[in-house]
């Protein structure tokens, strides 16, 4: 399914939703963005409540609750944002609390790059391991 388009991100009296490629519904025109992600299977939604997440069958998976989310990590790796970012799974279980000031992933790799309260920079692995200590001010990724 990479990089064949199955979902049209469309525009209806002021509010986005989602069509499939008949023109179906997807998700209902009722939010103020949407951002598809086809290649996790997931579409993120905002309204005035916040972010939250829908399949690409349009099944609601995370209310809109958030303040912010970033490009999810993986399928079931979902960055967001309430007070402190934290990263969730496709039901809203929270994999590592929002207790970070910022957070970057690598999936592929087996990383999550993590800013710390202290502002110090960090990385564990997706079984919460501690990969890389917390004493780094600024961590870049080289793709």
């Amino acid at each position: 399914m990479l990089n064949e388009i199955t979902l049209i991100m469309a525009k209806k009296d002021d509010l986005w939703g989602v069509i499939n490629l008949k023109g179906e519904t997807v998700v209902n025109f009722e939010f103020k963005e949407v951002t598809v992600h086809e290649d996790f299977d997931l579409i993120q939604v905002e309204n005035e409540s916040g972010v939250g997440f829908y399949d690409t069958n349009g099944k609601k998976l995370v209310p809109c609750s958030y303040k912010d989310s970033k490009r999810p990590f993986g399928y079931n790796h979902i960055p967001v944002l309430n007070e402190f970012w934290g990263l969730i799974d496709r039901n809203g279980n929270y994999i590592i609390k929002d207790n970070y000031l910022d957070i970057e992933g690598f999936i592929n790799r087996n990383m999550i790059f993590l800013k710390n309260v202290e502002k110090k920079w960090g990385a564990v692995n997706v079984n919460l391991n501690l990969i890389i200590p917390f004493v780094y001010d600024d961590i870049r990724i080289v793709w």
